[in-house]
């Protein structure tokens, strides 16, 4: 029998390769449990309408218990509307053609029963 913690990584791992970088939305139900599903869908979906080339790298994968914390670069291309918020403002961005990253960021997900429950 596989580490819970193993198992944990192991999935988490194959979440952003499946769902976010080869976008396969009809695994997120797979990998979250409500109402994360909700939320992960619509992520996933807004990003890759706006951005083609799509990539998550994972860097690092830490876990204790059923938290696990992975840090990661994204890399796209801006070729579509993307339809976002910050600060609880929304937003419509045309398209720009430009290469957007995020270095090195941090998502932090607790797992339970095979999915993510935060």
């Amino acid at each position: 029998m596989q580490d819970p913690i193993e198992a944990n990584k192991a999935l988490v791992l194959r979440f952003w390769e499946e769902v976010w970088n080869q976008g396969k939305l009809e695994l997120v139900d797979e990998f979250c449990h409500p109402p994360v599903n909700h939320g992960q869908r619509s992520a996933v979906t807004g990003m890759l309408a706006g951005f083609s080339d799509s990539r998550i790298t994972v860097e690092a994968v830490i876990a204790e218990d059923d938290l696990v914390v992975t840090r990661y670069k994204w890399e796209a291309v801006h070729t579509g509307v993307w339809e976002g918020s910050l600060a609880g403002l929304s937003a419509a961005v045309p398209p720009t053609g430009s290469v957007g990253s995020g270095d090195y960021d941090i998502s932090h997900r607790r797992w339970q029963d095979r999915g993510t429950v935060d």
